[in-house]
């Protein structure tokens, strides 16, 4: 992620570069990444806005090659948000806005969905060092898939599959627009840029919005996800901090834990030169081991 203070817009835009993040598969149904935390307005929109700076900037890529001979795995995410402030600075409270846009792909199909939200929060100070914001996001998602290299039984002559026989299926419609709605909250308490803890819940598809591809089928609803997630630092000392963050989501039958931790030396602390290294490990219960490095350089 970039963090960046206010700059002229042509300025700040130039810093616009996408930080590759790993991550694992899993069995949610919506887009996921490990690295949870790098992905705010995937896990909460009630995020928008929860950063020291005053502009964000960040991205995500996945590609997992070939899964079972399902053909190519492939997630991107690009998103960002800035603060706008009041003219009265004495009071901590502020309204926040964003835009998120994902793109994930799958299979011999090329299965896909395509999203892209707007997100607005509202930040207040209810007491000391302690910040609520409420945020909400509404989106439009389109699912959409390619039957040239797809194979149906009709084609099965007897012996093996011949891509020539006619597949015998009929589809008007091989794409789905729909509007896409999400809320969320947040608890913040910040002592210090360095000490501070995030708690809070975001609430996914409120709309339920039906994704079915056929005209005249049923309406197959898109369930709610819902994520609650905790992400904190703690600084120890002069030049050393403790990372500890943790996610769980729920859509329909579908559940995920994710709980991890970091360890973060600052080599330089000197202010516009910052530089940390983070070494730390996670875990998706049942599932994944994850292994995490991280590198600070300056707002990057």
């Amino acid at each position: 992620m970039l963090y960046l203070k206010s700059q002229p817009i042509t300025r700040w835009i130039s810093f616009l570069v996408l930080m590759l993040c790993m991550n694992f598969y899993g069995i949610s149904q919506d887009i996921h990444y490990s690295q949870f935390y790098n992905s705010p307005f995937n896990i909460n929109p009630g995020l928008t806005g929860i950063f020291n700076g005053d502009i964000r900037f960040a991205g995500n890529y996945r590609n997992q090659w070939y899964v079972d001979n399902l053909g190519q795995y492939m997630t991107f995410t690009a998103s960002a948000d800035m603060k706008f402030y009041p003219k009265d600075r004495s009071k901590n409270n502020f309204w926040s806005g964003g835009f998120i846009f994902n793109y994930d792909v799958a299979g011999d199909g090329q299965l896909s969905l395509g999203h892209l939200g707007l997100s607005g929060a509202y930040t207040t100070e209810f007491s000391k060092n302690n910040f609520l914001t409420l945020g909400g996001l509404v989106g439009v998602s389109q699912r959409r898939f390619k039957l040239e290299d797809l194979l149906w039984d009709n084609q099965w002559n007897g012996f093996q599959v011949d891509p020539t026989r006619p597949t015998g299926e009929n589809f008007n419609n091989t794409s789905n627009v729909f509007l896409d709605l999400s809320a969320g909250f947040n608890w913040r308490w910040q002592k210090t840029a360095r000490t501070k803890f995030d708690l809070g819940m975001g609430a996914f598809h409120l709309n339920k919005p039906n994704q079915a591809f056929l005209d005249n089928a049923t309406e197959d609803e898109l369930p709610n996800r819902f994520s609650a997630h905790f992400i904190s630092s703690w600084q120890l000392g002069g030049a050393f901090d403790i990372l500890v963050h943790g996610n769980a989501q729920w859509q329909g039958p579908y559940e995920e834990y994710v709980i991890g931790s970091f360890a973060k030396l600052y080599l330089n602390q000197q202010r516009g030169q910052e530089f940390a290294i983070s070494l730390g490990c996670g875990y998706r219960f049942d599932d994944a081991v994850i292994p995490k490095i991280a590198l600070d350089v300056s707002a990057w």
